[in-house]
């Protein structure tokens, strides 16, 4: 199939998110719709750049399908084993919380619709330890007077492939 439409969100915006894996919290600031032809599928791309006192975060791609209410892509993590979280993907963090990290994955979504459909994607995060914040588009230690802190972007791409 060849590419039919292209849309993109932006996000500059800050975001503290206080929450532990599996209890993840949406990223405000990456949610992006997408209306697709009969049986379509969607190329998502995803840059989340974000900051960590420890631990990390991990990642859970989510979606409504003529909804803006999302729930988890399931085949969009990995598999059930054990007491692990099932994610679609997780990074480690280093010890200088100044600095941020990217988390990047692509994923083929096929919604299987058989109508044309507006589909709503989102990311959830979740940190990977505890106590542990997760800031979003800057470095953890983020005070207004550390002019070494980096200010980032974080984006999600919506590519509509035809079938």
């Amino acid at each position: 199939g060849h590419i039919v439409q292209v849309k993109q969100k932006k996000s500059d915006a800050f975001q503290e998110i206080n929450s532990q894996i599996p209890n993840m919290v949406n990223v405000s600031g990456l949610n992006e719709s997408i209306t697709i032809g009969p049986n379509n599928k969607v190329l998502v791309n995803v840059m989340l750049t974000f900051g960590s006192a420890q631990w990390g975060a991990h990642v859970i791609l989510t979606r409504g399908i003529n909804t803006a209410s999302r729930s988890v892509v399931d085949n969009a993590r990995g598999i059930s084993s054990g007491g692990h979280t099932r994610v679609t993907t997780g990074s480690f963090a280093h010890t200088h919380t100044d600095e941020t990290m990217q988390l990047n994955f692509t994923y083929l979504d096929s919604p299987a619709h058989s109508s044309s459909a507006t589909i709503h994607y989102g990311i959830n995060v979740g940190a990977r330890g505890n106590p542990n914040t997760i800031t979003i588009n800057v470095g953890h230690d983020y005070g207004e007077n550390s002019g070494y802190i980096a200010r980032s972007i974080s984006t999600i791409t919506l590519y509509e492939i035809q079938s």
